[in-house]
């Protein structure tokens, strides 16, 4: 998986979980690995079968652990993220919510998919709730809290606040941070900085 030989991993983590037939919870963790490396395949190569996949298994292990909130974030965060089912991805995100209100990653995806689902103004407070606790935490925010906030601004038609939060996802994306989303919050920047 580190070296994005994402179907060589597959082929390993398929391994895994046969072996662990008799262990439910090692079973689980590599069904989380797997729907995680279907998840990089498909932000690598845009192949939705990948996608499908990858929600198939979140699915399958919610069926025995339905109120997993690892599972549940991640399939919200991939179903509104692709446009997939945005309001499928709120019952994710909201179970999350419910379930650990004071997580930051799990505030940021919830505020996500309320942006996507039309409600910009929660989103927006649900993202500064996200943005506090990361500091709380004492942890940098990810690129795309950043983002999400500046889309969520863009939204309500706070240009100077998504600008402002656009250049700080800039300032924090290093090596870590794909080409893609770098590009994406360039663009915005840019549009932006132009007056549109």
């Amino acid at each position: 998986r580190m070296s994005e030989e994402y179907n060589k991993a597959l082929v390993y983590v398929d391994a895994c979980i046969r072996l662990t037939t008799d262990n439910e919870q090692a079973k689980l963790i590599y069904q989380l690995n797997r729907a995680n490396i279907l998840q990089m395949a498909f932000g690598k190569t845009g192949d939705r079968d990948y996608l499908k996949k990858a929600i198939q298994e979140y699915e399958s292990i919610l069926q025995k652990q339905p109120t997993n909130v690892t599972v549940l974030n991640n399939l919200a965060y991939v179903l509104a993220d692709t446009g997939m089912d945005v309001s499928k991805a709120l019952d994710y995100a909201k179970r999350a919510y419910e379930a650990l209100p004071g997580n930051a990653n799990v505030l940021d995806t919830y505020g996500y998919v309320l942006l996507k689902n039309g409600n910009a103004k929660q989103a927006d407070e649900v993202l500064q709730r996200a943005l506090q606790q990361f500091e709380q935490d004492k942890i940098n925010a990810p690129v795309e809290v950043y983002e999400h906030i500046g889309l969520t601004k863009e939204k309500l038609g706070q240009d100077a606040e998504a600008l402002t939060a656009y250049k700080r996802a800039l300032e924090l994306a290093d090596e870590n941070v794909s080409k893609d989303v770098k590009d994406r919050v360039s663009a915005s920047v840019e549009r932006l900085s132009s007056g549109r």
